[in-house]
This record gives C-alpha cells, sequence and structure tokens, in this order.
C-alpha cells in the first residue's frame, strides 16, 4: 500500500484526491496539511511513501518548500500537484527536485500513475505538459516579460511596482486576496524572484513601470 500525504490548502481539492485514492486499491491518503508547516509536523510524526504537494500554499514558497522537503526527507518523492499547467513552471519544479508534475485539470488516471511511479523512484510529467516541455525548451531562455507572462500578471506587476498592497490590488481589480496572492507566487516562480524588492528591481531592468 502506498501512503500518500496531500498537501493544499483548498479543502476540497484534498477530499478530491481522499475520493479518487478509496477507489484505487493499492494508494492511500494517510495525511493532509494545508500548508507547508503543517506538511512538515506531519512528516515529523509519521512515515509517507510520497507527497503530493501544491505549489501555491499559503506561507509557502513552491521550490524552496521542494528543495527543503527533498533534504530533510530525501527518501519521500515528492509530485506537485497545481492549477499551474506551463513548462517552465514544470521544469523548475523538477529542477528543485520533485520526481512528478502533474496538473489538477488532469484525469484521476493521470494522478494515480505519477504517484504509482514516484513510489518506485521514476518520474513523471503530466501528458498535458510534456509536449510544452520539449516543443517550447527554447522558451524558458526568454526573458521579454511580454511573453513570459499572461496580461493579468503583467497588470498585477505592475501594481505591485507602483506600491499597492495586494489587498488593495484585489480590490482595484475586483478579484480576491487570494487570486493576487497566486499572480504573485506565479510572478515570483516565472522571474525566478524571492520578494517585492527582486520583482521591483526586474521590472525595472525591463522597463516595466507602474503606469
Amino acid at each position: 500500500m502506498i501512503r500518500l500525504a496531500v498537501a493544499d490548502d483548498h479543502w476540497s481539492v484534498s477530499e478530491g484526491v481522499r475520493q479518487i485514492m478509496a477507489n484505487t486499491p493499492d494508494i492511500e491518503v494517510c495525511g493532509v496539511a494545508g500548508d507547508g508547516a503543517a506538511l512538515q509536523r506531519m512528516l515529523l510524526n509519521s512515515s509517507f511513501d510520497v507527497i503530493l504537494l501544491d505549489l501555491s500554499m499559503p506561507g509557502s514558497v513552491g521550490y524552496e518548500l521542494i528543495a527543503r522537503l527533498v533534504k530533510e526527507y530525501a527518501t519521500t518523492p515528492i509530485v506537485v500537484f497545481t492549477l499551474n499547467n506551463q513548462s517552465a513552471i514544470a521544469t523548475r519544479a523538477m529542477q528543485a527536485g520533485a520526481t512528478g508534475f502533474v496538473t489538477k485539470s488532469s484525469p484521476p488516471e493521470v494522478l494515480i500513475e505519477a504517484v504509482r511511479k514516484a513510489s518506485v523512484g521514476e518520474k513523471h510529467v503530466d501528458p498535458a505538459v510534456v509536449n510544452a516541455l520539449i516543443y517550447d525548451g527554447v522558451d524558458q531562455n526568454n526573458n521579454d516579460p511580454q511573453q513570459l507572462l499572461t496580461s493579468r500578471e503583467l497588470q498585477v506587476l505592475k501594481m505591485i511596482v507602483k506600491g499597492m498592497h495586494l489587498g488593495d490590488i484585489a480590490d482595484a481589480l475586483y478579484v480576491s486576496p487570494k487570486t493576487i496572492s497566486t499572480h504573485k507566487v506565479n510572478l515570483m516562480h516565472k522571474l525566478g524572484t524571492k520578494n517585492n524588492a527582486d520583482l521591483i528591481r526586474y521590472a525595472v531592468e525591463h522597463g516595466l513601470g507602474g503606469d
């Protein structure tokens, strides 16, 4: 039996994974955590065969958390489970030490296969991402923010450069603070930055003002 730890801040996602695995005879969800700190506490107290990890949990910077988990729990493979299907995100996750990468929009059998392969030390990338990894590889070195970022991410970046707080940005764009927080995490992932200062420096270097 493969003992699976699920780390995701959305209860509905964790429950969905639990229901999928309830119908899978060789995989069992044995622990659920809503953020990186809770996941680490859970790993200290229980043993798992595979970790299913959302990249955008509160208080967690995805790649840094992957690297930390790989260092502290080297024998427990990590499968990233995310809404983002961009090849650059998958590449960085795998480079950070993830064993698998699956999007939340993929069929259950893709997730099950990734968990099974991870449990025996095999890598697995969601087929929905594989073509982008192969054919868009040249774009991974593309530093043009107009191509690297979505229009909404560019909009959020410019507002951050203006000095606006996430709550103010959310109000201005008529979305939830959680949505803006997710955009910011995606920005940092794509641009290789760690904080607001890095984001602002990147924007200045690439001629992106707050206009």
